[in-house]
């Protein structure tokens, strides 16, 4: 059972009460847009056909496809000598095989004295 000051209050806070559900509700709606902007936005990448490995997850799944990612962005990759280095910091690597195969890529080995790359004769 409501009383009459109770439905006085009401009353005189019901334009206040409905603008701040409304702010709410507008707010809300501006975020699901949002999301299913994005969601769009990274299903259209994960679908076309990009031309570097571009690992992406959103939701449960993830896709294998790539771009080209700016320098400044700490990437890691395959150390070639085994585990992982940032490519930033990788030091350039030779590896020679005994059958003559050359190897090359990235490691966080330390370069040999003097030079700009470490080698490795096997």
């Amino acid at each position: 059972m409501i009383t009459n000051k109770t439905h006085k209050r009401i009353i005189e806070n019901k334009d206040k009460t409905i603008s701040d559900y409304l702010e709410k509700i507008l707010k809300l709606e501006q975020e699901i847009r949002e999301a299913k902007d994005l969601k769009t936005i990274l299903e259209k990448l994960s679908s076309s056909s990009l031309t570097a490995d571009f690992t992406l997850g959103y939701s449960s799944g993830y896709s294998s496809r790539s771009i080209e990612l700016p320098d400044n962005v700490l990437v890691h990759v395959d150390d070639l000598l085994g585990g992982k280095v940032i490519k930033q910091e990788g030091n350039k690597c030779l590896v020679i095989e005994k059958d003559g195969t050359v190897k090359t890529g990235l490691t966080k080995e330390k370069m040999d004295k003097g030079y700009s790359y470490k080698l490795l004769r096997k």
